[in-house]
Formats: structure tokens, sequence, C-alpha cells
């Protein structure tokens, strides 16, 4: 079961990979602004493009068309909103 849920790592092996990222993040203060920063800047697209999804008068795959060969999306639900953002 651990295995699984692991995806057969080490339980050990995953701790200190995350400790050590933590702590190269605990002593960089440059790069803590940089992920904020960062953070910050995508929820704002994001929140725009919610916003520019469900305004009224909006059609479908107005925030991104899918590229021609994909059939991923050709179903009529993807055209409805919300799920055409997560699209």
């Amino acid at each position: 079961m651990l295995a699984r849920l692991t995806g057969g790592l080490s339980p050990l092996a995953l701790s200190l990979a995350y400790l050590d990222w933590a702590t190269h993040l605990a002593a960089a203060p440059q790069r803590q602004t940089e992920i904020v920063r960062n953070v910050v800047r995508d929820t704002g697209r994001l929140l725009d493009a919610v916003v520019h999804a469900v305004s009224p008068g909006r059609k479908p795959w107005s925030v991104i068309q899918p590229q021609a060969g994909d059939r991923r999306f050709s179903e009529p639900q993807w055209e409805t909103p919300l799920f055409n953002l997560l699209a």
C-alpha cells in the first residue's frame, strides 16, 4: 500500500528530498520573492481568464482555441462556461 502511495519510491528518500528543497528555499529569500511574484502573476492571469470566460456575450473558446488536430476537446460539453476555462 505504501509503495502505491509513493509510486514505488522510498518514503525516507522523499522526505529527505523535501527537507533538502525546503532548507535551500528557506535560505534563499530572493527565490522566495520570485515564487511569490510568480504565484501572484499566475493568479491574476487565471482571474482575468475567469472574468473573460463568464462575461455575457462571450462565445465558446473565446479564452483559448484548441489546436486543429486536438480531438480531446471535441465534445460539446467543453464549450460550456467553466469547462471551456478548464480546457
